[in-house]
């Protein structure tokens, strides 16, 4: 099963606030300990039983609390802050699981790779000397990744013009967008929000405003595993009819939290996309979409992690060089009051792992085309031609290229041409072979007339799926 990935880097849980508390002193382990069981008994979101306060190492002191609080040494905080830097060492390209290898959805501008001629479209089926096939998707892309300034050999089918070619680039530091965006077939937008960091929100209406009039939007919160609480809240700021963000419980008090209004909003339907891997903010997001209908949600149930984390700084003389307690501070729930952690959030409409993004264009374009569904076709990969066969002749000079319209779903349309091979039958020609494992719609504009000059009344879609 393909499973459609925006990015290579998949971000950690995080809620960081920073604390203006100061010590004097540079501390021993037992000075680090007391200022542990300090924080512990007065901001834990709940109450701890004496024992935890009573063990005699920081560890074992943190191993009786939840999972999300941690202990760090400086130099594991600065690993840690390096590993969900929005950066990475790669050829930049997203892909997506194929059958063959790694499929190319989209490479970014100014990458080595687009300069080496890879395309949109290209399998990558062999990375230097690893053969790709059947490799996992998390285990594939980390043969991409090496050190900067390093070459890599890629062997790669090119569907469009069923050959295989090789393509050499170079690996280079590249700076992951936070907000990845397109247009998809039946001028649906798609925006992918990989983070929650700090320029979330505003790159997201930036997003609204390049995708233009759109007749629907598809936001993709897969993979995503949270950030900043401010930005969730402005992120829920670009829907309307959201009056409440979250309800937050901590220990000794609780608060409800509203959106942050945004000056851009969306203006048509929303659907969401989730998953398993979609955490921390994404639920709180999700969740209030869900409480108060602006979205419809697709996928799997969320991840499960509603709690909060503030960042403590053991060594406040020493910043530089301390080390840093994560510590759970406050739950969070829907602003109806539904439980998230170790809950999740649910979708709307569940569906098979990879299949969320091509149902939730589906149903965009179907709510957009109200057409009769007629049988559906197989057909082999590398097909280039399809014959429409019609239930009455038809007067082949009111026929246009405008009449049929064929999708990838989750992707793009599809340029063709067409040709009147019988009085019923038109053969279409496709601009690009069809894919493997893929999933198409065409759809059957009612604009043509039948000999007599009736107008053809209503539309078709078929639906045709590549094995």
């Amino acid at each position: 099963m393909k499973r459609f990935v925006s990015r290579v880097v998949i971000f950690l849980c995080l809620f960081l606030t920073i604390p203006s508390l100061t010590f004097a002193q540079t501390l021993s382990e037992e000075e680090k300990l007391e200022r542990v069981r300090f924080f512990i008994e007065n901001y834990y979101y709940k109450q701890v039983e004496p024992e935890v306060l009573q063990q005699q190492t920081i560890q074992a002191t943190i191993d009786k609390l939840d999972p999300y609080s941690q202990y760090m040494t400086y130099e594991e905080w600065k690993e840690f802050l390096d590993s969900i830097s929005p950066s990475v060492s790669g050829v930049g390209i997203f892909v997506e699981e194929d059958e063959l290898g790694l499929r190319v959805v989209d490479i970014l501008d100014g990458s080595d790779a687009k300069q080496a001629g890879l395309q949109v479209g290209d399998i990558i089926v062999q990375v230097d000397a690893y053969s790709l096939k059947g490799v996992p998707l998390e285990e594939a892309i980390t043969y991409l990744q090496g050190e900067e300034g390093t070459y890599v050999r890629l062997s790669v089918y090119r569907p469009s013009i069923n050959e295989y070619v090789t393509v050499i680039t170079r690996r280079q530091t590249i700076d992951i967008p936070t907000v990845f965006h397109k247009k998809l077939g039946g001028n649906i937008g798609y925006i992918a929000l990989l983070s929650f960091d700090e320029q979330a929100a505003s790159d997201m209406q930036k997003a609204i405003v390049e995708l233009g009039n759109v007749n629907g939007y598809i936001v993709d919160l897969r993979y995503n595993g949270g950030g900043y609480i401010d930005t969730a809240l402005k992120v829920l700021g670009l829907f309307q009819n959201i009056p409440h963000a979250t309800f937050i419980q901590a220990r000794d008090e609780q608060e409800m939290l509203d959106p942050i209004t945004q000056p851009v909003q969306f203006h048509k339907p929303v659907s969401l996309l989730i998953n398993e891997f979609s955490a921390s903010a994404s639920e709180m997001v999700a969740a209030a979409l869900r409480d108060y209908h602006a979205a419809t949600l697709y996928g799997q149930t969320t991840f499960g992690k509603g709690t909060m984390q503030q960042i403590f700084t053991i060594d406040w003389d020493h910043p530089d060089e301390s080390d840093v307690l994560k510590l759970t501070i406050a739950e969070f729930f829907s602003p109806k009051g539904q439980k998230i952690n170790q809950v999740g959030v649910p979708p709307h409409i569940v569906t098979a792992e990879g299949e969320e993004l091509i149902r939730a264009h589906h149903d965009a374009l179907r709510q957009k085309y109200v057409y009769k569904k007629l049988k559906e076709l197989e057909k082999t990969a590398g097909t280039t031609e399809l014959v429409v066969t019609f239930s009455a002749p038809i007067n082949s000079q009111t026929l246009q290229n405008e009449m049929f319209q064929f999708v990838e779903l989750g992707g793009e349309e599809i340029p063709l041409t067409y040709e009147v091979i019988s009085e019923k039958q038109v053969k279409l020609r496709l601009a690009e072979p069809l894919q493997m494992l893929h999933t198409y719609a065409l759809y059957i504009h009612p604009q043509a007339k039948s000999k007599n000059g009736k107008v053809m009344k209503k539309g078709y879609e078929i639906i045709v799926r590549v094995k």
